[in-house]
């Protein structure tokens, strides 16, 4: 076999994509959501989301499913605590957002 026979394919040149200059930017509606559980996920689990800096109070509610239609109205409603960050100054960044956390205990 000869070396013109094992280079066949074409080399692959690696193209950056490229992206709508808005496709990151946060919004009013929550995004980036992550669900972490503690060591005992029936008595502990915290929540994390991003929204744009217009949103300064956030919420989460905690509920258990049952059958019934609005298992809503046991919810429980708990603050988030809500932190700034300015990424401004960062390259490709460049806009400001706030991220919210909240824990469940028991």
């Amino acid at each position: 076999m000869s070396l013109s026979e094992v280079r066949a394919q074409k080399e692959k040149v690696y193209k950056a994509p490229e992206y709508e200059l808005e496709w990151s930017k946060p919004t009013l509606h929550p995004d980036r959501i992550v669900l972490n559980l503690g060591a005992d996920p029936k008595k502990y689990a915290s929540v994390t989301w991003r929204t744009s800096s217009e949103i300064t109070t956030s919420f989460a509610e905690i509920a258990v499913a049952d059958a019934a239609p609005k298992f809503w109205r046991t919810a429980k409603t708990l603050t988030a605590k809500t932190e700034t960050f300015d990424g401004t100054e960062i390259m490709n960044a460049g806009f400001v957002s706030n991220y919210h956390s909240v824990s469940f205990n028991d």
